[in-house]
């Protein structure tokens, strides 16, 4: 018979006519063609993939390689490549094998970019940080970030990773990254300290927490002295600095009152005088207490003047020999369990 051969198809089959009639004959069927017929791209950029496609024979089987090592799960004639390397592909048909040209795929670099924020550790209530990178014209992108602005307000508490991404001509995308801490602020609070103190109270000690912090106001180092602090209103505000230096203050109100309307009873039943006083002056009463009485002189500022006292039956002497400044004073005057408080004007 006259033949006539007229091609070889891709899986290496020869084509034969004879008298009108088209044969397929296998030339070689112990080296099957291995051929990878189709790359996507020979150089891809990172997170980029690439495809490679062999020719396809139902009779064939296949295993990809990368560097000469087989491919786990790599057995169709089409495989994905998502890191560089050299590839090739080997076919099998009849327990005969072939090997196909070897492909390399190389990851083109991104552009050069840096990215880094200035101040990595915030505090809740801080402004707005502007960001920068370099090259500039890229994109930031993270919670709280508008534009080239991150709010830390609308960040919140916590980390956060912000990104910038890139592009330049030629070359892949840019993506870097960097971290930000927003802290809260530290939880502050005042304790030991009543509403309304009298003038003539001891002195307070004002607790604040966290311990450490610091006191303003009509407060001394943590201590509230009615009698210096003077009648009316007063604010002691108590701030605190955590190791994240993030800030915190609390406001207290207190007022201190005269409390020259106490005891009543015990009111009514002495005499002061003479008013001004000058060395001296004297504490009678109508009726004589059950237990002694006490007193106690001070200024305005809660100083405490020394008194010498002498009792004669119902009556006080209350010397104050080394007071050498005019001005008015307080007498604490105890009896029975009863206090009262009487401003008094003393002249030297």
């Amino acid at each position: 018979n006259n033949y006539v051969a007229f091609g070889e198809d891709r899986y290496g089959e020869l084509y034969l006519a004879e008298r009108g009639r088209i044969m397929r004959f296998t030339v070689n069927a112990c080296e099957p063609v291995a051929k990878i017929l189709e790359t996507s791209a020979l150089t891809i950029c990172d997170g980029e993939t690439s495809t490679l496609r062999a020719a396809f024979h139902p009779q064939l089987t296949y295993q990809w390689f990368k560097d000469g090592e087989a491919i786990d799960n790599a057995s169709n004639e089409e495989f994905i490549v998502t890191e560089p390397g050299n590839y090739y592909v080997e076919v099998t048909r009849d327990n005969c094998s072939s090997n196909s040209e070897v492909v390399s795929i190389t990851f083109a670099p991104g552009f050069p970019v840096e990215f880094s924020i200035l101040e990595e550790n915030l505090c809740i209530n801080d402004s707005a940080i502007s960001l920068s990178a370099s090259p500039s014209g890229g994109t930031f992108a993270g919670a709280g970030v508008a534009g080239n602005e991150l709010s830390v307000a609308i960040a919140g508490v916590g980390t956060h990773v912000i990104t910038y991404s890139y592009t330049e001509p030629g070359f892949c995308l840019s993506v870097v990254s960097d971290t930000l801490t927003v802290n809260a602020l530290p939880q502050v609070s005042v304790s030991a300290l009543e509403d309304v103190y009298c003038i003539d109270a001891s002195p307070v000690i004002v607790i604040g927490s966290p311990s450490g912090g610091t006191f303003e106001g009509a407060n001394q180092d943590g201590i509230f002295n009615p009698s210096s602090a003077g009648i009316g209103a007063h604010i002691i505000t108590y701030s605190f600095t955590d190791d994240n230096a993030c800030s915190a203050s609390v406001q207290v109100s207190t007022s201190v009152d005269a409390c020259l309307q106490l005891n009543e009873l015990l009111e009514g039943n002495i005499q002061v005088y003479p008013i001004p006083a000058s060395k001296n002056i004297f504490v009678e009463f109508a009726t004589n207490p059950l237990n002694e009485a006490e007193f106690m002189l001070s200024d305005l500022k809660g100083n405490k003047i020394v008194l010498t006292i002498q009792k004669d039956e119902q009556r006080y002497e209350l010397k104050f020999n080394e007071l050498t400044a005019s001005g008015v004073y307080l007498l604490r005057i105890t009896a029975d369990g009863q206090t009262i408080n009487k401003r008094i004007l003393i002249k030297q």
